[in-house]
């Protein structure tokens, strides 16, 4: 009876270090995703910044050459 107890029990603890393992891979993926989407953002915020100057110019200096 007690080796099915410590059986169960081992069983048990091990589902559990998964489940917390599993948590830890995910929180660090998303960490490093997170950095990636920040850059990417700040790469298009960037350059849609740079054409909506562009085109301010081009409407106050259309015969620019």
């Amino acid at each position: 009876m007690a080796m099915i107890v410590i059986a169960v029990g081992a069983a048990f603890a091990d589902h559990q270090n998964k489940i917390v393992s599993d948590q830890a891979v995910r929180a660090d993926v998303l960490a490093k995703v997170n950095l990636i989407r920040a850059k990417l953002e700040g790469n298009i915020n960037g350059n849609l910044q740079l054409v909506q100057g562009l085109v301010a110019t081009v409407v106050t200096e259309p015969y620019m050459g």
